[in-house]
């Protein structure tokens, strides 16, 4: 009888430990959630008579070309980004990380539906903690893709944005000195050369922190920024991510990127 009761009292300890654990957690991704101005408006997303539903497929072709900027991916939701005449960056993918797990979730093992329109396409992730909704708008006259996220969430939840940077032209032309820098401040990763002639800004106004590179360095690891999602929240709007750049001196790129985020939904 005692064997058993030390039992169930080491039980309930590792019980309430995990409990705990989970909150700290919890705590964490909740600690710097977006606060108000860091997402935009939500506005009705129409039905296309033309549009096409489905399952997600691994490898299946998903991408939108404006005239100036366009994506380039898969149905799972990794894609690749241009802003004319350059490259942006490539292997731009989504990841989930919750309480109950130590490593993030990959978006495309939870990517579960596609929906294409002329207009905008979605990438649905669904998983029993979260559903999120992505949705790929690219400007017609802009260098540049916007990505609204739409989140549905009983607990706590943290989107981790990954990407290679390349500011490159198609090769066999190609620019060189490359680096990607992390402005905590501005909440976005600058993308440039040595020359500064070509820039391009990726992030979020959502993202808390991102990852840092040796300076004036191509980073042959990926570039990671991470976005807080807090369940009171969820329901005050899109999270933007924004990915925009080109030839192009800073200070035209820095109104690029403002007039993305301003408005996305007259873009749509």
């Amino acid at each position: 009888m005692r064997s058993h009761g030390l039992a169930a009292g080491t039980a309930g300890r590792a019980s309430r430990a995990v409990a705990a654990a989970a909150l700290a957690l919890g705590a964490l991704l909740v600690g710097s959630a977006p606060a108000p101005g860091q997402t935009v408006p939500r506005f009705p997303i129409a039905d296309s008579p033309i549009q096409l539903e489905g399952p997600a497929r691994p490898g299946v072709y998903l991408g939108g070309p404006g005239r100036e900027g366009a994506f380039f991916g898969a149905e799972t939701g990794e894609f690749e980004a241009w802003g004319w005449p350059v490259k942006l960056v490539h292997d731009f993918r989504l990841a989930f990380r919750i309480p109950e797990y130590d490593e993030p979730i990959p978006g495309a093992q939870v990517a579960r539906r596609v929906v294409v329109r002329p207009e905008l396409m979605t990438v649905v992730y669904s998983h029993a903690a979260f559903t999120v909704r992505q949705h790929f708008l690219v400007p017609l006259h802009e260098p540049g893709v916007i990505v609204l996220l739409d989140v549905s969430t009983v607990r706590p939840l943290e989107i981790v944005a990954s990407f290679q940077a390349d500011l490159d032209l198609m090769w066999p032309a190609g620019l060189g000195g490359q680096y990607a820098i992390w402005l905590g401040d501005r909440h976005r990763f600058l993308l440039s050369e040595s020359r500064r002639a070509y820039n391009a800004y990726v992030g979020s106004p959502a993202a808390a922190h991102g990852t840092s590179h040796p300076a004036h360095a191509a980073p042959d690891a990926p570039s990671v920024f991470r976005i807080p999602v807090d369940t009171a929240r969820v329901d005050d709007g899109f999270i933007p991510i924004v990915v925009a750049g080109g030839a192009m001196p800073r200070d035209s790129l820095d109104a690029l990127y403002d007039r993305l985020l301003a408005d996305p939904a007259s873009y749509y």
